[in-house]
């Protein structure tokens, strides 16, 4: 018997995510993750004047927490 190819969800272990991703997990608003970005506390990457990405392992480690990827 063979074990078929899995792949996790994208959603499961993402790379960047918007703000309200972050927001989500310190139960927080979306607008306090883009203050703290703005004010160079959390890491993130501009891609534009609106579009803003978070690294989530990045901010963690900016704000010495740590989460499981399970939340």
């Amino acid at each position: 018997m063979t074990t078929p190819n899995i792949k996790p969800h994208p959603e499961a272990t993402p790379d960047f995510v918007q703000a309200p991703f972050i927001a989500r997990r310190l139960s927080v608003t979306p607008r306090y993750i883009l203050q703290l970005a703005e004010q160079g506390r959390i890491p993130c990457i501009r891609l534009g004047k609106k579009c803003v990405r978070f690294n989530p392992a990045a901010v963690a480690a900016a704000l010495g927490i740590q989460w499981s990827d399970a939340s």
